[in-house]
């Protein structure tokens, strides 16, 4: 298991890297006023992403590979920072220690937490299940075959991985753990959010005190606790819907720092896209492909959905104010961009599409508002009234802390006209922001949860942040304190909330199963004696599942370093192109085999179609003390400890 160091060196290498890495692009790409080093980590991150997959699926994924091709990016990037024009635009240089230290908050939950008899996690461990992702690629290279079950041959995974994938080249490169590689990768995109937050701040003409602002406006949560301490969990849920909530950075960096990446690459399209609509060439549009194409392969929702719906109406208010003469080269260096950018996500929205079909039931996506509403009011009367409590309810109860600033800050920024290129800049993250909330108020995802609207609204939470945080910051200079105590106040509700969510990611989430997840690296460690790294493993999905708030294989996905034959319903459901009613049919299969009470059949599917090479048994299981494997002719007993037993199947004869 990692440890902080394991955790910290891998994190603050990739920092310096794509930093260095973008650095000499952003001096080249960015618009006016923009201050290069803010924009380059993300710059670099998605550049060297969008094109090392494409490579590294052609000449194969292995160390020497990866450290050869970050090699020579390294050497055009330096060449580049010699030879490259210095812009004006600057940031202070203790924003960078101050956005280092915001990624320790975010890196923290993901790694494991000692106690007196074991170890406990936080609760966005559970989203992070995906490093079962980051082995696949670093046992079997690109394409990824599924991790997550074997029925229908290896299939390639139905999911936006680029960013997994980045996290799979890193450990690859240091010679890390997947684990301690996630988390540092998690911490890199924090610090990148941050980063980029502060650089539009301080385009925005506002005072260096603001990217302190930009800091401490991403912490706060929602009211969510107030409410429940209030009403109750129930009680506030029938008010409104627990899951309504729209995280807030602090939130979301830790849970899915893939779609904050997602969402970091659709701000800095928007900006290319400016750059692209002045004075922008060729490298600006070939950037702009790579960035946009980056943001989709990290997140369908954020990079495909928002962004496509916040780029298109960039892209039109740019055209229109942009000179007649000068639109013709923008429509062409914009098609040059979306060309590159479509010849690199093909591979995923061919995958993304056949799982589509294959789940069947519909599409992926349908035209709705945000739930927002519980049900303490009538049925008919919700689905109504959940169009304006989008904007009016939960949005500022969400996110307290920068929705009333944010918007004010807007509204002060545009209608109040910040000067020249400052206000360009400012109408054109508040499109972003529009379109982005837009998408997350009238769509939602259909296959399991609304990520859809839980993520589209990402690129509009951080531009809310930088908003707040330059309003704030005014308001402060102005000496206008009643304001400021006002705002601040209405801030604190979030508080809660936050204090909550810090202790759990320092602490871990109680009381879980300390002694028993120790001991299951131990069983992990056996597996990985008698199974081959392409041999999928059966095993209960519900092992261990009381170590996060939500059930799901987690011990598998950190520590096995195998695929599974059916990882659980909370996987499958998301990564597999299986319809419904087989990953149903899976999920009762593979309960009714590890409670004990295997049907006449299961044991042989196990072995044939679901393809299971490696079945493990443990203490914990109904199936300990009714075993179906023990019986069976086609498993034999490989290894048994007092904790677990093993069994390998047979060659047929």
């Amino acid at each position: 298991m990692p440890g902080w160091y394991w955790a910290l060196l891998p994190g603050l290498c990739s920092a310096t890297y794509f930093t260095v890495l973008g650095l000499p692009l952003a001096r080249l790409v960015m618009p006016r006023g923009v201050a290069p080093l803010g924009a380059a980590p993300v710059l670099g991150w998605a550049t060297y992403s969008a094109v090392a997959f494409p490579v590294l699926s052609l000449i194969g994924f292995g160390a020497a590979e990866v450290r050869g091709l970050s090699l020579a990016c390294l050497v055009a990037a330096v060449g580049g920072l010699v030879r490259g024009e210095r812009q004006a635009a600057r940031m202070p240089a203790w924003t960078v220690i101050l956005a280092l230290t915001m990624a320790i908050l975010p890196a923290m939950a993901i790694l494991p937490k000692h106690v007196d008899g074991g170890i406990v996690l936080a609760p966005p461990i559970f989203d992070h299940a995906k490093i079962a992702i980051v082995d696949a690629i670093l046992r079997d290279g690109l394409p990824v075959a599924d991790p997550f079950y074997g029925p229908g041959g290896p299939g390639h995974l139905a999911y936006y991985y680029l960013w997994h994938f980045s996290v799979a080249t890193l450990a690859s490169a240091l010679h890390a753990g997947a684990w301690a590689a996630d988390a540092a990768m998690t911490g890199f995109t924090a610090f990148a959010s941050m980063m980029l937050m502060m650089a539009l701040v301080l385009a925005m003409g506002a005072p260096r005190l603001a990217c302190a602002a930009v800091t401490l406006l991403s912490l706060p949560g929602s009211m969510r606790t107030l409410l429940t301490a209030w009403l109750g969990s129930e009680g506030g849920h029938r008010i409104i819907l627990r899951e309504a909530d729209l995280g807030g950075w602090l939130n979301q960096s830790a849970w899915v720092p893939q779609h904050l990446a997602s969402a970091c690459c659709v701000l800095v399209s928007a900006l290319l896209m400016l750059r692209l609509a002045e004075d922008g060439g060729l490298v600006a549009a070939a950037v702009l492909g790579l960035t946009v194409a980056a943001g989709f392969e990290s997140s369908v929702w954020t990079g495909g959905f928002a962004f496509g719906a916040a780029g298109a109406a960039a892209g039109l208010m740019l055209l229109w104010n942009i000179p007649w003469e000068k639109r013709r080269g923008f429509l062409m260096r914009s098609g040059v961009a979306a060309a590159l950018a479509a010849l690199l996500i093909a591979p995923f929205v061919i995958a993304e599409l056949h799982a589509a079909a294959a789940r069947g039931g519909g599409g992926p996506v349908a035209l709705g508002p945000y739930p927002a509403l519980g049900k303490k009011l009538p049925s008919g009367w919700r689905r109504a009234l959940d169009v304006p409590a989008f904007w009016l309810l939960l949005l500022p109860f969400s996110l307290p802390a920068i929705v009333p600033l944010g918007l004010a800050g807007v509204w002060r920024s545009i209608f109040r006209r910040v000067e020249g290129e400052r206000c360009r800049i400012a109408i054109l993250l508040s499109v972003v922001a529009s379109g982005s909330l837009g998408v997350a108020w009238l769509f939602r995802s259909t296959i399991d949860n609304n990520d859809l609207g839980w993520r589209a609204a990402l690129p509009a939470v951080l531009v809310l942040i930088v908003f707040a945080a330059r309003l704030l910051t005014r308001l402060i200079e102005g000496r206008r304190w009643g304001v400021v105590a006002a705002s601040l106040i209405f801030a604190a509700l979030g508080l809660p909330q936050m204090a909550g969510m810090l202790g759990f990611y320092m602490f871990g989430q109680g009381p879980g199963d300390p002694g028993g997840f120790v001991a299951s690296q131990s069983l992990w460690d056996a597996v990985r004696r008698h199974a081959g790294p392409n041999d999928r493993v059966a095993n209960n999905p519900l092992y261990e599942a009381n170590v996060t708030p939500w059930p799901v294989n987690l011990s598998w996905a950190l520590m096995s370093d195998r695929p599974s034959c059916f990882a659980g319903w909370q996987t499958v459901i998301a990564f597999g192109a299986l319809p419904r009613a087989d990953i149903v049919d899976m999920r009762s299969r593979f309960a009714r085999v590890f409670s004990g009470a295997a049907d006449t059949g299961d044991v042989a599917a196990l072995a044939g179609p679901y393809d299971c090479q490696v079945a493990v048994v443990a203490r914990t299981d109904g199936a300990w003390a009714h075993d179906p494997f023990a019986a069976s002719q086609v498993y034999r007993l490989a290894e048994a400890a007092p904790e677990w037993r093993i069994y390998t199947r047979q060659a047929s004869k």
